[in-house]
């Protein structure tokens, strides 16, 4: 359902009209991004158990990776007179909104046994504990915190950007 959302907020951003449309698109994208990550690790870890899941992992995190070096070429698609910002905005979106169709008719939770209150209690504990006393577990942290703030600051002013530089008007 998160991909949906994204994919709509992503061609409704191609079709704005003045910049305080812009900027509540721009809003709702980082609402929907939010949401985005949790789901698709939990069903990623929901699917894959074992050996397979840290593949799975990181094939879905190269995948961002991949996506924002497609953006910068979908970027210079966009500064192109033929076709213009609106039209890649529009055309990613649609696309995105296209492949979550068929993602959510296919993709449910797998049934499993209910774990009970105490083990759960228990193993939440364990697990944190676990995660903050593992050195790599903390440089992982850093290496995607750190620049997912540098990032979320030039997406942030991505909208007043746009607005000086191509003259939208309020």
């Amino acid at each position: 359902g998160s991909l949906f959302v994204w994919s709509l907020v992503t061609w409704w951003t191609g079709h704005v009209s003045t910049f305080q449309e812009l900027l509540t698109a721009r809003a709702v994208m980082g609402l929907s991004e939010a949401f985005y990550i949790p789901a698709a690790l939990a069903l990623i870890s929901e699917y894959h158990l074992g050996s397979t899941r840290s593949r799975a992992v990181g094939v879905h995190q190269a995948g961002i990776y991949v996506g924002q070096i497609l953006g910068g070429f979908a970027g210079y698609m966009a500064d192109s007179p033929d076709h213009g910002w609106r039209w890649m905005i529009s055309t990613c979106g649609l696309l995105g909104v296209i492949y979550a169709i068929p993602l959510i008719a296919a993709l449910r939770d797998p049934v499993r046994a209910a774990p009970t209150v105490e083990s759960t209690a228990a193993a939440k504990t364990g697990v944190l504990r676990g995660l903050l006393g593992n050195r790599m577990f903390i440089l992982l942290l850093l290496y995607f915190t750190l620049p997912a703030i540098a990032g979320g600051v030039v997406r942030d002013w991505m909208p007043e950007i746009l607005r000086e530089k191509f003259s939208l008007g309020q």
